[in-house]
């Protein structure tokens, strides 16, 4: 239990089937414990700039999370979400996450390299979530 035990700091909850509902029990407890001790429910390890969850068929819960994580980890600034499965309403929760971070510490949503100047996502059957993310990642990486 999250509230109880003072010395869980990393969970990874991610693909477990969590609804929203659920998932906003587990982040409210999250945040009920001090400022900084419960640094990711979804296995982001100390000081990973990178989050790779592209493909992997998640959902309303897992979009919870991955805000959350967002939020909290402040070296993560890379993360691939296109092709998960979020649908429009869970991918604007992450980018509303990315949004509230200061200026320029998430840079993509979409797995953009640092100096990535072209991105083809053709013919990958991406989704109206991938659609909001695509447009996080074209903003934010615009020169």
């Amino acid at each position: 239990d999250i509230r109880v035990n003072s010395s869980l700091a990393r969970v990874n909850l991610l693909g477990c089937g969590l609804d929203a509902e659920q998932a906003t029990v587990v982040v409210r407890a999250a945040e009920a414990k001090p400022q900084g001790s419960v640094l990711t429910l979804c296995g982001v390890a100390e000081g990973q700039t990178e989050l790779d969850v592209s493909n992997r068929g998640l959902g309303a819960g897992d979009a919870i999370l991955l805000a959350y994580d967002i939020r909290v980890n402040s070296s993560l600034a890379r993360v691939n979400l296109l092709g998960c499965g979020l649908d429009a309403e869970q991918a604007t929760v992450v980018v509303r996450a990315a949004e509230a971070k200061p200026q320029g510490s998430v840079l993509t949503l979409c797995g953009v390299a640092e100096g990535q100047t072209e991105l083809d996502v053709s013919n990958r059957g991406l989704g109206a979530g991938d659609a909001i993310l695509l447009a996080y990642d074209i903003r934010v990486n615009s020169s």
